[in-house]
This record gives C-alpha cells, structure tokens and sequence, in this order.
C-alpha cells in the first residue's frame, strides 16, 4: 500500500506495518542512542560488488518498524541495542551500476524549474557556490575524495558500538574501503539534548506519526523509492555537513552584545539569548526575558505579537530558520555533535576547533528544503526583513549588514545598537545522499 503524504502516518494501524517495515529508521523518529559512528565509503567497480552491498544492508539497516519495536524493548535492555542506516550518494548509485539517464529520470525533480537545481545529482561540491561554502580544497582530507555511501551506526553502549564498527569495516573490505570516520556523542542536561554552543536543542522537530503529541506534520520528508518497484516503498534525501564550530568565538560575541548594550548582572545572560532566540534552558526569547526553566522549553509560541524585533530580533537563529506562522516545509534534523568538549559541563574550557556539529537532516526535496533556508532565510541579510542582518549562528558567506540588537526586551521605542559578531560556524565537508527503502537493497541482488 502507499501513504497520504499529506497526513502524518498512523503507525497503530495495521496497513501502516508494510510501510514502515520497507522504510529505514530515524525518518520520521530520531534512533536516540548515545553514541554514532559514520563511516564514509567508496565503492569498488567490480563484478560482485552490487550483491556484497546488498548483502551488508541486509545485515546493517534498521527498519522504521524493528527501530519502533527497539524502543518498546528498551525497558528491558536498558536501550544497548545497535541501530543501522546505510545512504547512497548519486555516486554510488553509479558505481552500482546505474547509468545517468536512469538517475536523471529515477530522481527527477518536480519541484524544480530547472534540473540543475537537482542538488542530490549535482552533489554537494557543486552546490557550494549557492550556499557560501569553502571550496572543497579547504574541506578535510577525507572529504576530498567523493563518498559513495555513508553508514551510520548508533548504541547507547560505546563498547558494543565500537565492536560493531570493526565488523563493518571488515565487511565493507569486501565490496569497498573506508574513506573516513567520524564519532558524534550526545550531551544532555536537565533532559533536553544540548548543541556545543550549550544550548538545549531538539525542541522543535516535526512529528510525523498521528499518535505524537500535537503538533503533527504531514509527511513531508518522505518521497516514493523511484528504484525499489514498489508502492509500499518511500526513503528520504539526506543532508550531511560537518560543522565545525567556533564556542570561544561565540562566547566572545555574547560579551561583546552585552557590552555595548550595558548588559548588567543576569540580564546578560540575553545577549546569547538574542543570537539563538532561545536561552540555553530552552525558554524561548519570544516569550520572557529571563530564562523559565527547562520545563518552558517548548514550541508553543509565534512571532506575531512581536512585528519589531523588540523581544526576539529578526536575525535570531530561531527566527530566522521558523519565522512562525511559516509555509516551510519542515525537515527532520537528526545531528549529533562530535569532539570531546562537553557542552553541559559548565567548567568546560570554550574550544576554538575540533568540536562542532555532525548535521543531518531527511527532506524530500534538497534544494527546496535545505537549500531554501540556507540560502534564502540563514544567509540573507534581507530575510524576513531588509537588512535584518544574517543568523548569527549558522549564516554562510561575508554580508555589509552588521547586525542591531534591542536595548531593551519587548519595546522598540527604547532603540537598537549595532554589534558586529565573526562567524562561528565553517564546514568541513560533506554530501548529499537517499536514504533508499530496504526493497530497493533487495533489488541490487537481480
């Protein structure tokens, strides 16, 4: 059977079984371990490769519906259970035998007045010009040779994680090598997942089953499998960037808000605040000028009873990528950081590399999805106003505007200061990949 894209998936329903049995996991629901580990792979050209591939996923890839039946069991086990995605980036499906003209047709995009704002058949290096990227030159070494696919696996037990990452890496010897690997961790506090500039995150992910609590999205991170031949068959584009991130630069930047607003005592804590749009507790700045605690951590506010910025400005992080009420689509952002600097440890020295965010996130469509948002919305200065100044936070690219932040929480009449702030956030490499069905792993065996 196929689903209604346009509604959120009823998974208590028998005829929903099919479906999430076909799809792999931590689409619609984040797998939720401790630990991942992304292996980056290059594909060999040989005979023998396609059935070798087909037979790792078979092995490694978590199904919507086995991750579901994981997360009724954790009572029992305590979570230790391993999970598995396995992607493919256009140039794998090369190297697995598929020729351009049935990878142009297979992945055509509907929604996209020209076929070079394909991003997935593109790949991320030839889009880089349109996000504000740094050449590929500039990218890390093991993201100077193109990925064909990228595993990731997760578990809450590090050891256990650790063991299935050495048999992997033997099994892929047969089929492929390993470019590169990277390990993210999640850090929590206070209950809610915590990003390295120390601020709660994950707060505002769609839901996609009927059963979540409100609000629901319909499902518009899914699109059909156009390679697996079959209806009950959906996967998801993924985006995957490195980002490295700058914590002592964003710690300079607060101090130097506060600064040149006369910030005193607590009321500092808003310079950050006014960059994120939330306080580190997740308490959103839209809705109190002092951080509530991380039980008003939540999404249940917009940005309509603030039309100046004078509470929440413009270029807030959170504004910018929501500016609520909003037509955009939503995607589903499942990063993790990496590096070893602990973000809710408050005694943690402010790292200046080597820390960041491994960013991943499921959409339908790339460019319409991602590309929209850090093109249009994260990188302008003019977005939702003219010279509203970029995100402070995940902005691209040097921009003339130079930021104004309010005086005084909620009233516009009191002004606003310029602050300039140095950007905190570089890429360090990365793809575009499809998150295919597990019918479709079964077909490379024909």
């Amino acid at each position: 059977m196929s689903v209604d894209l346009a509604k959120p998936i009823d998974r208590k329903s028998k005829a929903s079984r099919p479906v999430l049995e076909c799809m792999q996991g931590n689409i619609l629901k984040a797998h939720h371990r401790r630990h991942t580990a992304l292996l980056l792979i290059s594909l060999d050209s040989k005979p023998g490769t396609r059935a070798a591939f087909r037979e790792f996923a078979g092995k490694t890839v978590t199904s919507a519906w086995e991750q579901r039946q994981q997360s009724l069991r954790r009572h029992e086990n305590g979570g230790t259970e391993l999970f598995g995605n396995l992607f493919l980036s256009v140039w794998g499906y090369l190297k697995l035998g598929y020729s351009w003209e049935v990878l142009r047709t297979a992945f055509f995009d509907r929604e996209a007045d020209d076929q070079f704002l394909n991003w997935f058949l593109q790949g991320m290096e030839h889009t880089g010009w349109a996000l504000a990227d740094p050449p590929r030159a500039e990218w890390e070494p093991q993201y100077q040779q193109r990925t064909d696919s990228m595993l990731l696996l997760a578990c809450s037990d590090p050891k256990k994680l650790e063991a299935a990452v050495d048999a992997a890496k033997s099994q892929i010897s047969g089929f492929g090598s390993v470019l590169g690997e990277e390990r993210g961790r999640s850090y929590y506090r206070d209950g809610h997942a915590v990003e390295p500039f120390g601020f709660a995150d994950g707060i505002s992910q769609p839901r996609f089953f009927a059963d979540d609590p409100e609000p629901v999205s319909p499902l518009t991170v899914l699109l059909p499998d156009p390679l697996a031949g079959r209806p009950d068959a959906y996967g998801s584009f993924l985006v995957y960037r490195k980002l490295e991130q700058n914590v002592k630069a964003f710690h300079e930047a607060e101090k130097a808000i506060a600064d040149t607003l006369g910030l005193q005592g607590a009321d500092r804590e808003r310079a950050g605040a006014m960059m994120m749009g939330r306080f580190r507790d997740g308490t959103p700045l839209i809705r109190s000028c002092t951080p509530l605690g991380p039980s008003q951590a939540n999404n249940r506010f917009d940005f309509r009873r603030d039309p100046d910025g004078a509470r929440c400005p413009f270029h807030a992080h959170i504004r910018k990528v929501n500016p609520r009420p909003s037509q955009r689509k939503p995607m589903a952002r499942r990063g993790v950081p990496y590096g070893s600097y602990d973000p809710a440890d408050a005694q943690a020295t402010p790292p200046e590399r080597d820390c960041g965010l491994l960013f991943m996130s499921f959409q339908r469509d790339i460019h319409v999805q991602f590309g929209a948002l850090q093109m249009h919305w994260i990188n302008s200065a003019d977005f939702p106003r003219p010279r509203t100044g970029q995100d402070p936070v995940a902005g691209q690219g040097n921009v003339a505007t130079i930021p104004k932040w309010p005086l005084k929480w909620g009233d516009a009449s009191a002004g606003t200061m310029e602050c300039a702030v140095s950007r905190m956030v570089r890429l360090k490499g990365g793809e575009y990949f499809f998150a295919p069905s597990l019918p479709f792993f079964q077909t490379l065996g024909v």
